[in-house]
């Protein structure tokens, strides 16, 4: 806060993917613990560490990044899929408490983006970009812009009013509802 300030806007989106993918009874406890560590546990402290000049500022934005995987189920990605549903509650949680001192507090939950993760794991065989394409509504994967743009939307004035809430960023992957059963 020396360096840049006091904070007017926190976007939380230090995250890690898990590394496998596996059956609880042979998930590691500490993998499951870093999960925890590094979405739930960051996004409380950094939270934490702003609110404080934000109250006395009586203004702030915190976006929190969660993500497809905290509003559906897909298996044997439990420890993921848990801290990303936890910053889903903690934003809601989090908005009550502060919107009368003009903080207004969100969650995005992106789908399937191009990053430079994810493009690894699809060059490494670990993601199948067609499959996850075809299984989007809108046919393709997320840009990393697309989601930068709903977030800078979100810590703007026109958004004031919008607080508590995920917006899904997704193509739709979300709302889907069906396991890809070809009834032709």
């Amino acid at each position: 806060m020396k360096d840049f300030g006091e904070p007017t806007v926190l976007v939380n989106n230090a995250g890690i993917m898990p590394q496998s993918i596996s059956q609880i009874e042979t998930q590691k406890i500490t993998d499951f613990e870093k999960m925890i560590a590094i979405h739930v546990h960051g996004t409380f402290i950094w939270s934490q560490m702003a609110v404080k000049s934000m109250r006395l500022k009586k203004f702030g934005r915190i976006i929190n990044v969660s993500s497809v995987l905290g509003l559906l189920a897909i298996p044997y990605r439990l420890g993921y899929s848990t801290a990303k549903t936890a910053i889903i509650g903690f934003t809601r949680s989090l908005a009550v408490e502060t919107a009368r001192f003009g903080i207004t507090v969100n969650a995005v939950a992106p789908g399937y983006v191009l990053t430079k993760t994810l493009k690894k794991r699809i060059e490494g065989g670990l993601l199948d970009h067609n499959i996850i394409a075809d299984k989007t509504p809108i046919g393709r994967w997320a840009q990393p812009d697309e989601v930068a743009s709903l977030i800078l939307f979100l810590v703007g004035d026109k958004a004031g009013y919008i607080t508590g809430t995920t917006i899904p960023i997704d193509g739709g992957f979300h709302i889907r509802g069906d396991i890809g059963d070809n009834i032709n």
